[in-house]
């Protein structure tokens, strides 16, 4: 998940940045119809812009924890309950996570990215002996 919404993060940040920079250039430029500079502040701040891609970034952030406290959790390996009970916390923040984000992870990124994540989560698996 955290591969997936980096990658899918970096299709955001360069569509915010071409909304961006087309708006700067509307502002900046005096001869532009007030209703164009109007038109792009809408599209820059609607939802399917800048809040979106906020979004993904603060989602991107909490699969970042939630693998460090997996693999932390994998590392140090405590016994029986207090195990299940770590696994159960890590896995709730993440279910939470995807819930309080609303974005949904794209599969057609998940399928090109499949082969190299899978290598890795192989060499992963070794170096935790599972």
């Amino acid at each position: 998940s955290k591969s997936i919404a980096l990658r899918m993060a970096w299709t955001e940040r360069t569509k915010v940045s071409v909304y961006a920079l087309a708006w700067i250039v509307c502002l900046m430029n005096r001869e532009t119809d007030l209703s164009w500079a109007v038109a792009a502040t809408q599209a820059i701040f609607s939802e399917q812009v800048l809040s979106k891609a906020f979004r993904l970034e603060w989602l991107r952030v909490e699969f970042e924890k939630t693998y460090e406290a997996m693999y932390r959790l994998f590392q140090a390996r405590p016994k029986g309950a207090e195990f299940t009970a770590m696994m159960l916390d890590t896995l709730a923040s993440y279910e939470t996570a995807k819930a309080n984000g609303g974005v949904v992870l794209s599969s057609k990124v998940f399928q090109r990215l499949n082969p190299a994540l899978s290598l890795e989560w192989d060499q992963v698996k070794a170096t935790l002996r599972m």
